[in-house]
């Protein structure tokens, strides 16, 4: 008796309820066979085997295993130099409206007042003047986190001031084990990016919560950002963040420091810095972030091209006075530019220390030259931290009110950032997962006033914070 065996393709996508749209169960479908199939009498027709696809039909399908069902992502955070919960740096204290200094014993003085002293004339010529202290622009300013070095004179809480490191989170998402499709896959990562805390009461109108891309960060406020608080010992605390328009410019610089000059000409400075490959490598680090710098490396024929620039005083310095200055810009440093080529060979070994030749305007005006043979006398050079230094932009996170309280609330001393509704995809051109909305956008909505009656007042505040993670 002879056989006939057929194979046949029992493919969901290909069938009868699928091509019809009229699909009820994902588990159950027909299939028809393309010529049929040629029955005589006494015929029989029987299943000899039947094999079933355990990845599915679907060419996205992607099987996971115990050790490759989770990743770690990395985020860093910033705030947006928009107006909104943020103060340009430096800065004394906080300004109070009129009707708070009318009604407040300690309130703090006019806007000038708040400002560093000589804040208006930085020592500098124009058109650089105006870069030592920056206007809201929108640009991306990075969320760093304060620390401090205890026995250092620069960086001690109990003599000195903070330093900044770059402030990064990290959050692990993972799936189930076994197989997923590419859909599934996003919206289960979705998902873990949108989980959120348990509601934390904050008085009577307001409540806290926080997502692992989104959440709360210390601020300043009428209180701690106060002139009362400007000469405690916990002027630093709403100084636990800052943002940093250029983290690495400020990182590489941290990293090198400063130096006193031993000697120098209208053209050139010597350093005590020793000429050696470690601190070589620490100032070509420096450098190499003042690549992208077009905006403060220009004029007077200097550009990225043949020039850098470092920290200096502008005038020899008192004995016990430190590199600059967040209060006083008259204590401040200023910019010098200084000739720049590839292969270390911006700097010449002038009896073992480094010898750097001057660029662009090179002692310009705003630079106080003292008698003798040697122009710039053994003030510091180097790089200045201090917000009041050339190229260091920075802003302070803050809490967008006059008043410290929210009625029966508390003192609003956070404020959020990151991304209030990211999202996971799959991009089918490249073949690959994205994770994108790493933001919280603006949104355009109205007062708290809007549709009252006369005479009638609402309790509903709102905030509206730009910012997000890098």
């Amino acid at each position: 008796m002879a056989t006939n065996t057929v194979l046949i393709d029992c493919n969901q996508q290909e069938s009868v309820e699928a091509r019809s749209d009229n699909a009820t169960s994902n588990a159950m479908w027909t299939n028809k066979v393309s010529e049929g199939l040629m029955l005589n009498p006494g015929d029989r027709v029987s299943i000899s085997s039947a094999f079933i696809n355990e990845v599915g039909s679907g060419e996205d399908t992607i099987q996971f295993t115990d050790g490759d069902n989770s990743a770690t992502l990395t985020m860093q955070y910033y705030k947006c130099t928009d107006g909104e919960n943020c103060l340009i740096l430096p800065r004394k204290w906080c300004y109070d409206s009129p009707s708070i200094k009318s009604s407040t014993a300690d309130a703090n003085t006019d806007e000038t007042a708040s400002l560093p002293a000589h804040f208006a004339s930085p020592p500098d010529v124009a058109p650089y003047q105006e870069l030592y202290r920056r206007k809201h622009d929108g640009r991306r300013y990075t969320i760093m986190k304060q620390n401090f070095l205890h026995g250092d004179a620069d960086y001690d809480p109990s003599t000195g001031r903070p330093f900044y490191e770059m402030h990064e989170e990290s959050v692990t998402l993972s799936l189930p084990v076994g197989y997923h499709s590419a859909t599934n896959i996003c919206e289960l990562l979705t998902e873990q990016l949108h989980l959120s805390s348990e509601p934390q009461a904050l008085g009577t109108y307001s409540m806290a919560m926080t997502s692992p891309t989104f959440r709360p960060f210390v601020c300043a406020n009428a209180t701690n950002y106060s002139k009362a608080e400007y000469s405690s010992a916990s002027k630093w605390n709403p100084y636990d963040f800052v943002g940093i328009l250029d983290p690495e410019l400020y990182t590489a610089g941290k990293a090198l420091g400063y130096e006193s000059v031993v000697t120098s000409t209208t053209t050139s400075v010597t350093t005590n810095w020793d000429y050696t490959p470690t601190t070589l490598a620490a100032i070509q680090k420096l450098f190499d972030a003042q690549a992208r710098r077009g905006d403060l490396i220009f004029g007077n024929g200097a550009t990225v091209a043949n020039a850098r620039f470092l920290h200096m005083e502008f005038k020899e310095p008192a004995a016990a006075q430190k590199f600059g200055d967040d209060d006083d810009v008259s204590k401040a440093s200023c910019r010098i530019f200084v000739a720049y080529s590839d292969n270390y060979s911006w700097a010449t070994n002038d009896g073992g220390k480094i010898q750097l030749l001057l660029a662009g305007d090179k002692i310009h005006k705003g630079i106080t030259t003292t008698a003798g043979a040697s122009p710039l006398g053994n003030r510091r050079i180097g790089f200045d931290t201090h917000f009041s230094a050339y190229g260091v932009d920075a802003v302070l996170l803050w809490n967008g009110y006059d008043n410290v309280n929210w009625p029966s609330s508390g003192s609003l001393d956070e404020v959020y950032l990151g991304a209030n509704n990211p999202s996971v995809s799959f991009d089918n051109s490249h073949a690959r997962f994205t994770v994108s909305q790493l933001h919280t956008a603006h949104e355009q909505i109205n007062t708290a006033s809007a549709g009252e009656d006369a005479g009638e007042k609402s309790s509903q505040v709102v905030c509206i914070c730009s910012q997000g993670h890098r």
